[in-house]
């Protein structure tokens, strides 16, 4: 029988590989994959012990390791960076979620027996069930429990350090700023900015096409966009700094044949992002339909929030968006854009979302 941290293995590479390019694991995922094994591991500790952690021991352990110099991460590509900060943004903490401990205490046994099988001192010694084993709980677990603290804000610091360059490496370049900003959800990048971003690039587009007769400049970084909106998140920060180049060939491309194109339509987040599976909010399959389906939603909103994205406001809002799809799945980007007051290039990337994450989605809607 499969344990907890085999099962959190496995979750890991399950999501590695539907948020890879192609068939398999890439390789991206693959180097990040490596070092999961042991953030899983302490978050898994941590909430068997949870009992035993105060604040005290907390400040302790971040105190501690704020002393270890931060490592090097000038050769990480872009794209190991986000992955770095997407796998420790899922785990830490996790031993401090409710529904977390309610699962270890459920599937591990009660975690903590004071006294049980003590034969010194009852009161200072118990017993915690880790998978197979019984761990004693003594002083000497102390150390253990503050190593794992320590541990564990040593990922929260090397996550921050690797969101901290993956910003600043786009901050000199301002397409790529641009870029950067259009591609990421988070509440660092305002709405105000996103939308003079993407009036930075669609000049841009005008530059490189000024002149040329049958080529329409928005085309030219929509293109661009709709491309990258294809591909899963690390594999388009990989990408940003080919912008200039992707919209000066497409101009080649078009010239080549005669000015002949296929216009590329944009709304939000541009034509792929409109492109959900039919059976997917119907729910047809299911035979669940109507007040029926929102309601299983609505049932299961923190679940499906926690699928949609890390940040609390950033998933309320993908939630959102989910409802009103659900209601009326012929809803445009424009039309939700107005509903709740974001731009349609946001709500197009919540498109995106909800269709990448569904197969999960559902599985957590059709679980009850």
């Amino acid at each position: 029988m499969m344990n907890l941290f085999d099962s959190g293995i496995d979750c890991m590479r399950y999501l590695a590989e539907n948020d890879s390019a192609g068939d398999g694991i890439d390789e991206d995922w693959e180097v990040v994959l490596s070092e999961t094994d042991d953030i899983i591991a302490i978050e898994i500790f941590l909430a068997l012990h949870r009992k035993l952690i105060n604040d005290s021991m907390n400040c302790w352990a971040a105190e501690v390791a704020l002393t270890h110099p931060p490592r090097d991460i000038c050769d990480i590509d872009d794209a190991k960076l986000y992955l770095h900060c997407l796998v420790r943004w899922i785990w830490l903490g996790i031993a401090d979620n409710l529904e977390f401990q309610a699962y270890v205490d459920a599937n591990v046994s009660r975690v903590i027996h004071t006294g049980q099988g003590a034969i010194l001192n009852p009161q200072r010694m118990g017993w915690a069930k880790s998978s197979l084993l019984w761990l004693p709980i003594s002083e000497e677990n102390f150390v253990q429990i503050a190593g794992a603290l320590v541990e564990r804000f040593k990922n929260y610091l090397f996550a921050e350090h690797c969101w901290h360059e993956l910003t600043q490496r786009h901050v000199g370049n301002q397409v790529n700023k641009d870029m950067f900003a259009l591609l990421i959800d988070s509440d660092i990048v305002t709405q105000k900015y996103q939308d003079e971003a993407y009036q930075r690039l669609t000049n841009l587009s005008a530059k490189v096409s000024k002149g040329l007769p049958g080529i329409e400049a928005l085309d030219l970084i929509h293109d661009w966009l709709t491309k990258l909106l294809a591909l899963p998140r690390h594999t388009q920060l990989k990408k940003i700094r080919a912008t200039r180049k992707a919209i000066h060939d497409r101009v080649k491309d078009i010239q080549r044949k005669g000015g002949k194109y296929e216009h590329v339509s944009f709304e939000g987040d541009g034509e792929y992002a409109d492109k959900i599976p039919d059976d997917s909010l119907r729910a047809l399959d299911n035979g669940i339909m109507g007040d029926e389906f929102l309601q299983l939603i609505s049932a299961n909103r923190q679940k499906i929030e926690g699928i949609l994205h890390q940040n609390v406001k950033i998933a309320a809002r993908r939630f959102q968006v989910l409802e009103k799809l659900a209601h009326t799945p012929a809803l445009t980007c424009v039309e939700i854009a107005g509903q709740l007051d974001a731009s349609e290039q946001t709500i197009g990337r919540d498109k995106h979302a909800i269709m990448q994450n569904w197969p999960a989605i559902r599985d957590v809607i059709y679980s009850q």
